[in-house]
């Protein structure tokens, strides 16, 4: 490529503080976070780039340790149950997003030790370290309340006509 063609693509993914901001949503920050904390547990600098056959093993390790179901079931490619996983996990939030630092503290987990750990044992893991939650924004907008009043009123009106 040529320099004025990375400038460009390292502006474009530039947020406002200064920080790079790639694209892929939460399942890209999850997995970055998972690499980058293999990479400060096995002491590796973290500029290094890490070999293909050991980055296909640390997702294999990743991925057995994190779903609830193997790799061989027919079923792993679900991403719904992928996210449930994830969820119960504590990874992502009640918002959806990826909640980093519990990450951070799973990946920690799950490398710290020459074999993984199963699924069940991650889940009392989290369950023992009670992980934060994402924050939310707790109070609702006009929208809704004037949606559940109206639902409310609706509810009132069929049980005085018995439905």
């Amino acid at each position: 490529m040529k320099p004025d063609a990375i400038v460009r693509y390292v502006r474009d993914l530039t947020d406002t503080n200064g920080k790079l901001s790639l694209p892929g949503g939460r399942g890209f920050e999850i997995l970055n976070t998972v690499i980058e904390t293999f990479k400060s547990v096995n002491n590796f600098e973290t500029n290094d780039v890490l070999p293909q056959d050991l980055i296909s093993d640390l997702m294999k390790r990743w991925l057995t340790a994190t779903r609830s179901i193997s790799v061989s079931s027919p079923e792993f490619s679900n991403t719904v149950l992928h996210w449930a996983d994830y969820k119960r996990l504590g990874l992502i939030g009640p918002d959806g997003a990826a909640v980093i630092e519990n990450v951070q503290q799973l990946a920690q987990k799950v490398f710290a030790t020459d074999t993984p750990p199963s699924f069940d044992n991650l889940v009392v893991f989290t369950d023992r370290q009670k992980f934060p939650a994402a924050k939310q924004d707790g109070a609702p907008n006009k929208a809704l309340k004037a949606l559940l009043k109206k639902k409310r009123k609706q509810g009132k009106l069929n049980r005085k006509r018995s439905r």
